[in-house]
């Protein structure tokens, strides 16, 4: 059996239960239990709670046996022929052996020839065990493998991202299959521990695991943006480029580092990391506090000379928690960070949204972002404070395309969001405000994905324009599909949101995106226009880009023609995209429009 509860409750769930002729599912519900006279002892049985079963569908029809919840809609189910990964009723990946063989037809993880010269006579005894990792959203799969010549046979363990339908590593043992066998993952999620016995011992394996693409926001299962970074328990490997003088094509190499021993020895190893778009920095977070890597004045050749960034006392790497972090590639010469931290020491249980250099961690003077109504009243800047019952999860930063002075900043716990404006007012002060909350479905990802930059947050209060437009990409469930949804916020009014449109059909499965280049389609002094271009990857393979309309108005024009060149803009995009088919709807013209499907 294995149950998943509900992410929305704590009180309901779903358990699967396996049988011979397959696996049936029902939905659980927990109560209370009053006794007949509503007496004040709890009942024998220690906790009070009963649970309801109600079946959901009948049995499977397959020959499986063992099973894995992956997330609260998604089952793995293991048998004789492989791995199939269900989405309710859809099947969404599917393993076999044949692909394990070819990938695995060098040397094994214990040096013994897997496949290949022979390998023809090796026969796959099936599906044995699957464990589902949900720090990295991964399924571990282990089986058995007969022998040459059905004499003898081997275990084998592989890790399977169903998502992407891609291999990690792959071991083999050439012994024996050992008695009770299982695999843990642990360390933080680095760390992979082989646990069998044989008849008289107890062996234990540990293997160490380096992660593709390591999230940068804590929210559980939640599409993140596409990541070049490898990262270990230990060390951290990101690409570099290296052009041939002799024609156009680029060599890409992976340099390792190793991580800040002071730092990771002190706060554990790291659970969130990030890399800035132009490479020129990287932060990894920790239990507590961050640590940056400079890399702007590294090259190539520097390899093992890198320095770390940490923050200078360990009680001010202790105040807080950082929960989310992103980049803002500054039009200057730094970068900066931007994260939503929990402060577990001072301020205790207070969340607030703080930007720091990458030259420099710290607090007080080192903590650049303030709020509008402190920078103008001379007080010290602490961050912005965030919503109260809000957790910030997840981050994500929509930078100025053209002026790189200006971002907005989305913080969101997978429902309830808020939306912040951020501006560069020199490279050591950067002023902000909240511009709009909301609620909005983004359990499975939330993402900025273009606007209109035309606030100017230097502007005197009762001057200042108080209007937001954005479009915003959410994935309302995990291994959903895309949508898109456009928040307007008008000067003196409350909030409009608007119901997230279908990007694309409801069955395509979003596994990663990433923003792949910007177009601009026509420029004067006071305003620029153009086209922000995302990569979307789904789970069949296919991918498809979403152009998204950005617009950058000069803030140091007056409030009037501002708002003049915005609304003459908005106007320009119904014309532009209500001739298009792939548009989602000539009524939000800011959600743009969608290529064709590609394999």
């Amino acid at each position: 059996m294995a149950y998943r509860h509900n992410n929305d409750s704590d009180v309901s769930g779903t358990l699967a239960v396996l049988r011979r002729s397959g696996v049936s599912l029902y939905k659980t519900r927990f109560f209370k239990r009053v006794a007949r006279e509503q007496q004040q002892q709890p009942p024998p049985h220690g906790g009070g709670l009963m649970m309801r079963l109600e079946l959901l569908e009948e049995e499977r029809a397959g020959e499986w046996n063992c099973l894995s919840w992956c997330s609260e809609r998604v089952l793995a189910l293991g048998g004789r022929d492989g791995v199939s990964v269900f989405r309710e009723t859809k099947v969404m990946g599917v393993w076999d052996w044949e692909r394990v063989r070819e990938e695995s037809s060098t040397a094994g993880a214990f040096g013994e020839p897997v496949g290949g010269g022979g390998g023809s006579e090796e026969r796959f005894q099936g599906v044995e065990g699957l464990s589902h990792s949900d720090t990295w959203g991964v399924l571990l799969v282990w089986g058995v493998v007969t022998g040459r010549g059905g004499k003898a046979s081997h275990s084998f363990l592989c890790v399977w991202d169903y998502k992407r339908s891609a291999l990690g590593m792959i071991l083999h043992s050439r012994s024996l299959l050992p008695y009770n066998a299982g695999y843990i993952v642990g360390d933080g999620g680095y760390g992979l521990c082989h646990v069998y016995s044989t008849k008289t011992i107890l062996h234990l394996d540990h293997y160490n695991l380096i992660i593709s693409s390591p999230p940068s926001s804590s929210l559980r299962g939640a599409v993140a943006e596409a990541s070049t970074l490898f990262l270990s328990a230990h060390h951290l490997s990101l690409p570099t480029t290296t052009q041939f003088h002799s024609s156009r094509h680029h060599r890409i190499n992976y340099r390792q580092t190793s991580l800040p021993a002071p730092y990771t020895s002190l706060h554990g190893v790291p659970c969130l990391a990030s890399l800035s778009s132009n490479g020129r920095a990287v932060a990894i977070v920790s239990k507590k506090g961050a640590a940056v890597l400079d890399l702007s004045r590294v090259h190539l050749q520097d390899v093992g000379r890198e320095k770390w960034r940490l923050f200078g006392t360990e009680k001010d790497e202790g105040r807080a928690k950082v929960e989310s972090l992103g980049w803002w590639e500054g039009g200057g010469e730094d970068d900066y960070l931007v994260a939503g931290v929990e402060m577990v020491e001072m301020d205790k249980g207070e969340r607030r949204l703080v930007v720091w250099s990458r030259r420099r961690l710290g607090w007080d003077e080192d903590q650049l972002l303030s709020d509008v109504s402190d920078q103008r009243a001379g007080r010290a800047g602490k961050g912005l404070v965030v919503p109260e019952g809000l957790t910030p999860s997840l981050l994500h930063v929509l930078v100025d395309p053209i002026t790189k002075e200006r971002a907005f900043v989305l913080i969101s716990d997978g429902l309830k969001f808020a939306l912040y404006q951020l501006q560069l007012v020199n490279k050591h002060q950067i002023v902000g405000r909240l511009g709009q909350t909301g609620e909005l479905n983004g359990r499975g990802g939330l993402f900025l994905a273009g606007g209109c930059f035309d606030f100017n947050l230097m502007e005197h209060s009762d001057k200042s324009d108080q209007s937001i437009n954005v479009t915003i990409g959410t994935i309302p469930k995990i291994h959903d599909t895309l949508s898109a949804a456009t928040t307007e916020r008008k000067e003196a009014s409350s909030s409009v949101e608007q119901i997230p449109t279908l990007l694309f059909p409801s069955h395509m499965s979003v596994v990663q995106y990433w923003k792949s280049d910007t177009i601009i389609h026509a420029s004067n002094e006071n305003v620029s226009e153009g086209e922000l271009v995302y990569s979307i990857s789904f789970s069949d393979g296919s991918t498809s880009c979403w152009f998204v309309p950005f617009c950058c108005i000069k803030g140091d024009i007056d409030v009037t023609t501002r708002q003049r060149l915005r609304n003459q803009y908005l106007q320009s995009l119904s014309t532009r995209y209500g001739t298009l088919p792939t548009s989602p709807t000539n009524k939000y013209p800011l959600m743009g429009h969608v290529t064709s499907f590609s394999s």
